[in-house]
């Protein structure tokens, strides 16, 4: 695999993840507003971590419905 295709594919992964998109467009923003270096450093880290604990949170609320919807189910057919 040559150096320009193993570009490509890392830049495929990063753009891939919801998380980095929304800091990179954070980032930018930050970056036309000229805020500081530390500024832009927080404002792009925040949301990353911010949308990754909440897709953490949705996951686990969804399998937490999941598990209740077919144990409700089962009993209901068991019975």
């Amino acid at each position: 695999m040559n150096t320009f295709s193993s570009a490509l594919y890392f830049l495929k992964d990063i753009i891939s993840q919801p998380a980095i998109i929304v800091g990179l467009f954070s980032m930018a923003g930050l970056l036309a507003l000229r805020k500081s270096a530390t500024q832009i450093m927080t404002g792009t880290l925040k949301p990353i971590i911010g949308f990754i604990m909440l897709s953490a949170g949705a996951g686990f609320l969804i399998q937490k419905i999941e598990a209740d919807v077919l144990e409700t189910l089962k009993s209901k057919t068991l019975a």
